[in-house]
């Protein structure tokens, strides 16, 4: 099913102190009806000038009008203000579906707005481990959450031995560090937030397109990910398409 494109605007807009020490704004946008699955996002392109890019937000919740989302300051996006009127399509991409399943969320602090929702979404299925931030943040409550110095330390977490599956958002530079430190036992069951450059969100544009998981005209990033399984991804020949999440 396509995404859904309409003209709404930012019902609320406030301030909120990351993991990362940031000032993130989380805004509430009018979406009527509008559901989606943890790890899907939304376009939204801001009706501020003559140009007005798309940009992906990554929804955290649903609320009774539309949808909430972070915005972190290095976002373009970060101009919304209350009363904004933006351009929206979504639900895009695809969830993991958690279910039952015990969780692992291993992120850094701009990673947080991109793994929230499986929290929220799954608060006694899923703990988060964090990467060379401190765990003392308003945006964890309710869930379990702890920190991590070392790569090499994670594939001796019980919690990640016992997991069912890990998801990661990591920079590029620190998700290989990561991966080429576990053990192929877990590196199998990780799936990581595939940052690239998101255009349409449709799949249309192929600006997201990268190869791997043996499929030669490549994977649409915006459609089957952002989230998409760790062996599935030929790093080494797609690294100057994959960015930085934020």
């Amino acid at each position: 099913m396509q995404p859904r494109i309409s003209d709404t605007k930012v019902l609320s807009c406030a301030p909120v102190k990351g993991v990362d020490g940031a000032m993130w704004k989380c805004v509430e946008i009018e979406a009527p009806g509008i559901s989606f699955a943890p790890g899907q996002y939304i376009m939204a392109a801001a009706k501020i000038g003559a140009v007005n890019w798309p940009s992906p937000l990554m929804i955290q919740q649903a609320s009774a009008c539309g949808v909430i989302a972070l915005i972190h300051p290095n976002s373009p996006l970060y101009v919304l203000e209350e009363g904004a009127l933006v351009t929206v399509w979504g639900p895009c991409g695809t969830g993991i579906a958690v279910g039952e399943e015990s969780t692992v969320l291993l992120t850094d602090g701009p990673g947080w707005l991109l793994v929230a929702p499986y929290a929220k979404a799954y608060p006694s299925q899923c703990t988060a481990l964090l990467y060379g931030a401190a765990a003392t943040s308003g945006m964890h409550e309710g869930i379990s959450v702890s920190s991590i110095d070392s790569f090499a330390k994670v594939s001796q977490e019980e919690t990640v031995k016992s997991a069912a599956r890990v998801i990661v958002a990591l920079p590029l530079k620190e998700l290989s560090q990561l991966l080429s430190a576990l053990p192929k036992d877990i590196a199998g069951k990780v799936s990581v937030f595939v940052g690239t450059r998101v255009a349409c969100g449709l799949g249309a544009c192929k600006s997201c397109f990268i190869t791997g998981g043996g499929v030669s005209y490549g994977i649409a990033v915006c459609k089957e990910g952002p989230f998409l399984k760790a062996p599935d991804i030929d790093f080494a020949r797609d690294q100057d398409s994959l960015l930085h999440y934020v």
